[in-house]
C-alpha cells in the first residue's frame, strides 16, 4: 500500500503538499501543484488513511445511526436519509441494530466514542432502563466533548429530540379524524411501556378522547411489541374479542412515512389509512 511519503517524493513536493491537496483542506496550492499530486496519488493507488486523519481532526468521518430494528421500514427510510445528506461530505454511515436492548444500545455507543466518531444518530425512542441512563449521558458528554454532534429523533432520558415529529398531537389528531368520521369505540394499539415515545403517543391518545368527550377505557389499550409478533399478537387479540371496537389507531404507525394504520368496522372489514410524516436528518455534521 502506497505512502504519502512515496506520492510526495513522485509529485516532487513535501508531504505537507500532498496532505493539503488530498485531505480538501483550505490552503492555497496551486492548481498545477495541485494536479501533480493527484496524478501521483492515482498512479500510486494512495488512499488516505482516514483512522490517522481522525486522529488529527479529533475524530473519524462516520457516522453511526443506531436503531432499534433494522427490518423495520421506518428506520430503513431514516438511514437512507442520513446516507444520502452524509455520503456527499465524504462521510461512513455504519447502521446499528440494537434490538431494544440497552446493554446493546450502550455498547454501539460506546464502541462509536472509541472511534471518535464524528456524529451519532439515536433513531429511536429512548429506553427506560436505569443502568443504561446512567452510563449514555458519560458518553454522549465526552463525544460532545471532542466535537461529535449528536441528534435524538425521539424522547429519551436526557429530554426533548433535537429532531422530531409531535408524537402526541398526531396520535390525538387521528382520533378526532375517527371520531369524525362517527367512530366511539377506539382501541389503541400501544407500544411498550419502556419506550419514551410509546408513552408520548398514549398521552395523546387519551387526549384525544377527552377533547371528543369520551371516556378512557383501560381495555382497549393493547400493550405489545414493535415487530412482527406484536402484530401477530394484535390480530390474535382483534380475533378474541366478542365485541370488537370500531376501528384500532396503531401507535407507532403515525410516525412512519410508509406505515399503514389499520382500522376494522363491527362487520369485520378492514380499510387501511397511510399516514406520510418525518424524514428528516441532519444536513451539515461537525467537523
Amino acid at each position: 500500500m502506497a505512502s504519502i511519503t512515496e506520492v510526495a517524493r513522485l509529485a516532487g513536493v513535501s508531504i505537507a503538499t500532498v496532505s493539503r491537496v488530498v485531505s480538501a483542506a483550505d490552503y492555497a496550492v496551486r492548481p498545477a501543484t495541485r494536479e501533480r499530486v493527484l496524478q501521483a496519488a492515482r498512479t500510486l493507488d494512495y488512499v488516505p488513511n482516514a483512522l490517522a486523519r481522525g486522529l488529527l481532526k479529533s475524530h473519524v468521518p462516520v457516522v453511526g445511526v443506531i436503531v432499534h430494528d433494522i427490518t423495520d421500514p421506518y428506520f430503513a427510510e431514516v438511514v437512507r436519509g442520513v446516507e444520502d445528506a452524509a455520503s456527499p461530505g465524504g462521510y461512513l454511515v455504519i447502521t446499528c441494530s440494537s434490538e431494544r436492548n440497552p446493554e446493546r444500545e450502550n455498547a454501539y455507543v460506546r464502541l462509536l466514542r472509541s472511534m471518535r466518531a464524528a456524529a451519532v444518530i439515536f433513531a429511536g425512542s429512548g429506553l427506560d432502563d436505569p443502568a443504561l441512563n446512567k452510563e449514555l449521558p458519560k458518553h454522549i458528554k465526552a463525544m460532545r466533548a471532542y466535537g461529535a454532534a449528536i441528534v435524538h429523533l425521539s424522547p429519551h432520558a436526557l429530554g426533548e429530540p433535537e429532531i422530531s415529529v409531535d408524537n402526541a398531537g398526531g396520535i390525538a389528531a387521528m382520533v378526532a379524524a375517527l371520531v369524525g368520521l362517527g367512530h366511539r369505540r377506539i382501541a389503541f394499539l400501544a407500544g411498550p411501556t419502556s419506550l419514551y415515545v410509546a408513552r408520548d403517543r398514549l398521552v395523546g391518545y387519551r387526549r384525544g378522547l377527552a377533547d371528543a368527550g369520551i371516556a378512557f377505557e383501560e381495555r382497549l389499550v393493547v400493550t405489545t411489541t414493535f415487530n412482527h409478533e406484536g402484530r401477530r399478537a394484535r390480530r390474535r387479540h382483534a380475533a378474541g374479542r366478542s365485541a370488537r371496537p370500531s376501528p384500532r389507531s396503531a401507535a407507532r404507525m403515525i410516525c412512519s412515512r410508509s406505515a399503514r394504520s389499520s382500522t376494522w368496522t363491527s362487520s369485520g372489514s378492514r380499510s387501511r389509512a397511510r399516514s406520510r410524516s418525518l424524514a428528516s436528518t441532519t444536513s451539515g455534521w461537525r467537523r
